[in-house]
């Protein structure tokens, strides 16, 4: 006999619906609307973000509970985080302890529209009408970014896309190019003076080892290992500033109009119509993406599919239009989008979802029901249990829910029972003021179970932070040296002193940090041209700790795939297949331990004192012991470092100095010491920067600092 049954409770949480027009971007960009990770799908819509449950094949709401009225219009991941773009506020969720808030002018954003983000290392940046802002993500401030008064214009101020890459951020504007430094924290502007042509730019595209800027008037083009520039135009075949969108897909950058489409290739730099445009001709099509099994178009009587076959194999092109007789809930679309097997495409009141497997559409989202689904489940009772999840409102100030899923199941089997036990739920505590207590336990996967809960202050508060889990990150604000690491166990940081500069850096700052040790670093080396895909020695990768290297240059996500859990590596950029024995790949990454491989006890602190943005000095120490009887190793290890930043012969310079010092077991109990300094001068277009950094290699580290370039 053998008999299943099962139980099953979703809790979960709706938005407020806004039937708006879609916020906050140029209308030559097509928003980054959808993201995966390795946690889910996720869908920015008019109705508010949502995630796709793939197997119960339905749209799942993301609440904020501090902005029940959040509509991002933009979606950005970095594997442990979510962030999300609206018009005037930016919110974000994250990954490992579901906790969640929307930044707003009340925590230090901007009077604007915002248009852009992007997510980079320790920031995350973003772009308005006004200018740019950051978040210090280790410190949770946001700072504005200060243009000098010589470059301050409307035309400088509007920024319509960015892009994050190695030590710079690019900003596109209407006057051209607005290059931020962020080592020397320094604007540089460049426009037609400097001899780009492309007029006011839209989108930014990186492609291999090149920056694409399409603008009204052409595409400016700089090479980041030349460090020169070119310019594609009207000889090129540019032939209109009024495309739609533009999107790169298999290589080739693609310009949709409103009378048809125009291709470059970044090869032979030239640009030229659609082949096939003929078979489009009847449609209108309205925005372009790649998938799996071909090009899919948005247009005005459904989603087109374009399969270009393989002559080869003697596979002809097809042509496939998914509308309504095909089971499509809506006539035309405005914007498509796809990720795993799915197409999403937005129709006039909804998301239509077309499984790619079975070409079969599953349920919409629909705006309207979601509408009247809030206006069903409004109430003015304390406690409540709906689709916004279980909460107890007991007055106004304060807020408690519990939202996620649980499931239950029994199996019974001639005279055996099992009961299985599994979900994600994550408790919440909100104050009107800001403050919030969010939790965290998950064990959907039973040998790999999460569980955390974190206190976040607001600005004034003795108590800035404090959590505890089985996935805490340890690191110093300034640490050319020992690196860090991810714990089980807890971190505390305290503030005092009001805020002051660009930087709202506080007068003094304390963290601790203990726990155990789950994760271990590692760096492996491999020639290029040996294989299609390469395997890093471990498996089981913390998601979002990988960086990979070429001949030096740190790759963007886009440029490759990992795989977290197979540890499988392989490049997705143009011309990755020309890679040869001469060009080195380099990975960084951070394993999971398994419990029986957990060693090491981590105990660290740092102490900081600032004096707005011209003086910051850090003092930090930790010690790092073995925990079980018969293992050796442990080191501890300390350093001192300031930061002077400031004006000087009519520029801007900075100086940094860290020396570090410590002892291990293995080296005997040998005191080793380091000493790093580094150092900038910008005047004008002229930029002066050095450094210089002495390591003894008996001194141990969290994680290895090296690498084969010297940086």
């Amino acid at each position: 006999m053998f008999l299943i049954s099962s139980l099953k409770l979703n809790i979960v949480s709706f938005l407020t619906l806004l039937l708006i027009a879609l916020p906050g971007y140029s209308w030559q960009r097509q928003p980054n609307w959808t993201v995966t990770t390795e946690n889910g799908s996720w869908v920015a819509s008019p109705a508010g973000l949502f995630q796709y449950d793939s197997d119960n094949e339905k749209f799942i709401p993301e609440a904020f509970p501090n902005s029940p009225n959040f509509v991002p219009f933009e979606l950005f991941t970095d594997g442990d985080q979510l962030w999300a773009l609206a018009d005037s506020s930016i919110g974000y969720i994250d990954l490992f302890s579901g906790g969640r808030y929307v930044y707003a002018q009340s925590d230090g954003l901007p009077a604007a529209r915002f248009t852009c983000l992007a997510i980079a290392e320790e920031y995350i940046w973003a772009g308005s009408d006004q200018g740019a802002v950051r978040f210090d993500r280790l410190i949770e401030q946001w700072e504005t970014l200060d243009v000098p008064a010589e470059m301050q214009s409307p035309e400088v101020r509007a920024i319509n896309h960015l892009l994050a890459l190695d030590d710079f951020v690019y900003f596109a504007t209407d006057a051209g190019v607005l290059r931020y430094e962020i080592d020397t924290e320094s604007f540089t502007l460049l426009g037609s003076d400097d001899g780009l042509r492309a007029g006011a730019l839209q989108a930014i595209e990186l492609i291999g080892d090149e920056i694409w800027f399409s603008g009204d008037a052409g595409i400016d083009i700089y090479s980041v290992s030349q460090r020169n520039w070119s310019y594609l135009g009207d000889a090129a075949g540019f032939r209109s500033a009024d495309w739609i969108d533009a999107a790169y897909i298999s290589g080739l950058l693609y310009f949709v109009f409103e009378d048809g489409i125009d291709i470059c290739d970044p090869v032979n730099r030239q640009i030229y119509p659609f082949e096939r445009e003929s078979q489009i001709a009847q449609y209108r099509v309205n925005d372009i993406t790649g998938a799996r099994n071909g090009i899919w178009f948005a247009t005005d009587k459904g989603l087109l599919q374009y399969d270009e076959g393989n002559l080869q194999s003697g596979q002809p092109e097809s042509w496939v239009l998914h509308d309504q007789s095909r089971g499509a809930t809506y006539p035309a679309f405005s914007r498509l989008a796809g990720f795993d097997n799915y197409i999403l495409g937005e129709g006039q009141s909804g998301i239509d979802v077309l499984d790619q497997t079975n070409d079969t559409f599953q349920d919409p989202l629909a705006y309207g029901e979601m509408a009247d689904r809030f206006g069903e489940t409004e109430s003015t009772s304390a406690l409540r249990w709906d689709d916004d999840g279980l909460s107890y409102t007991p007055n106004d100030s304060f807020r408690l829910g519990l939202t996620g899923n649980a499931n239950y199941i029994t199996i019974i089997e001639e005279q055996q029972t099992e009961d299985r036990f599994w979900g994600r739920l994550q408790p919440y505590i909100l104050h009107s003021s800001g403050r919030a207590l969010n939790g965290l336990y998950d064990n959907t996967d039973p040998d790999e179970v999460f569980y955390g809960a974190i206190y976040r202050g607001i600005e004034g508060d003795l108590l800035r932070l404090a959590e505890g889990g089985n996935r805490i990150s340890y690191q110093q604000t300034i640490d050319p040296f020992f690196g860090g690491a991810t714990i089980r166990g807890g971190r505390v940081m305290l503030e005092a002193g009001a805020r002051s500069g660009q930087k709202k850096r506080s007068l003094l700052r304390t963290t601790v940090a203990a726990g155990e040790r789950v994760t271990k670093s590692a760096r492996e080396f491999f020639t290029g041209g040996q294989s299609t895909t390469y395997s890093l020695e471990h498996q089981d990768l913390l998601i979002g700790s990988a960086e990979v290297y070429l001949n030096g240059r740190r790759l963007t996500d886009a440029d490759y795939t990992l795989n977290h859990t197979t540890g499988q590596l392989y490049f997705t950029f143009t011309g990755w297949e020309l890679l040869n024995e001469g060009d080195v790949i380099e990975v960084v990454y951070q394993y999971r331990l398994n419990e029986g491989q957990i060693d090491d006890r981590v105990i660290g602190g740092e102490l900081v004192l600032s004096s707005g943005d011209a003086l910051q000095v850090a003092v930090s120490g930790f010690n790092l012991e073995k925990t079980l009887a018969d293992s050796a190793g442990g080191f501890s290890g300390a350093q001192l470092a300031a930061d002077l930043r400031g004006s000087i012969l009519g520029g801007e310079g900075q100086l940094t100095t860290t020396v570090g010092a410590g002892t291990s077991e293995t080296a005997g109990d040998e005191f080793s010491q380091t000493g790093a300094v580094s150092g900038s001068f910008q005047r004008e277009a002229w930029t002066l920067r050095g450094s210089y950094q002495v390591q003894a290699d008996s001194l141990a580290t969290l994680e290895d600092r090296s690498t084969e370039f010297g940086y």
